[in-house]
């Protein structure tokens, strides 16, 4: 499941994932974003992970072939998690594609929407 949650800003879009994570739960998601992409033409994501379980192999081509198509329209990521895996893979991601990612943990939340908002 993929829960939106308001922010303070409009360029900044929230948004929980839990569960396993399917594409009927991302397509929402994606609309979302282009939605605000034709308002904003920089974006920052505020992403907390509850407890995913993982997801489709659909989901993940469908997220990363939208990723890659709109990489330059993230300014920002914040990831807040638990799992050492997802704050690994965050880590990687920064690293391979040069981005501003960052991962905190749930106990760093405000530290992690401090960041997102600078």
């Amino acid at each position: 499941m993929i829960e939106p949650f308001n922010t303070r800003r409009d360029d900044i879009i929230g948004f929980r994932m839990d569960g396993t994570i399917s594409e009927v739960d991302i397509r929402p998601l994606l609309l979302h974003l282009n939605e605000k992409l034709r308002l904003h033409k920089k974006l920052r994501l505020l992403v907390e992970y509850v407890d995913t379980n993982g997801f489709s192999m659909d989901t993940l081509m469908e997220d990363f072939a939208y990723s890659f198509g709109h990489w330059g329209n993230f300014e920002k990521t914040a990831i807040i998690t638990f799992k050492d895996w997802i704050s690994q893979a965050s880590q990687l991601a920064h690293e391979l594609q040069e981005t501003n990612l960052k991962s905190f943990s749930y106990s760093e939340k405000d530290m992690a929407i401090q960041w997102i908002e600078q």
